[in-house]
């Protein structure tokens, strides 16, 4: 499993899977405004249709966006934007990667979310990468082949 950080515009991340976020409110996170806008309001139908809530552990899985170089772009719910932060972080992220790995995506990438107010972008890539190792991880050792 190879890890990699860089900055990237969303909407133009050459990947099989792109996650953004969705908040419970129905408002999107920054990243996934930008690849709403370029994909002509695709992430805003999806919620008014409510395809997703916007609850943790929500998410849709919308393919071959308009204007979206992402094969897919996963929309994760991430809970109440006003209730933002770590532990919802973790949360939203573990689930966003389980739907992602869902999906057969042999690549992914995690459009930033919105800051946390007491933790810096270090912390979140750093978090980010752990929460992807732990959601990739089995265990076979004991297994039959």
């Amino acid at each position: 499993m190879k890890f990699s950080t860089k900055a990237i515009v969303a909407e133009q991340a050459r990947t099989d899977c792109l996650i953004v976020f969705a908040y419970g409110d129905g408002s999107l996170s920054d990243a996934a405004k930008r690849v709403d806008q370029a994909a002509k309001g695709a992430l805003t139908r999806a919620i008014k249709a409510r395809d997703i809530t916007g609850k943790i552990g929500s998410s849709i899985a919308l393919r071959e966006l308009p204007g979206v170089t992402a094969t897919r772009v996963l929309l994760a719910g991430a809970g109440d934007a006003d209730d933002w932060n770590a532990k919802h972080f973790a949360d939203a992220l573990r689930a966003a990667y389980k739907a992602a790995h869902a999906t057969g995506a042999k690549s992914l990438a995690v459009a930033s979310t919105d800051a946390l107010s007491d933790r810096d972008a270090a912390w979140a890539v750093r978090h980010a990468v752990v929460l992807a190792r732990e959601a990739a991880y089995r265990f076979d050792e004991l297994k039959s082949k």
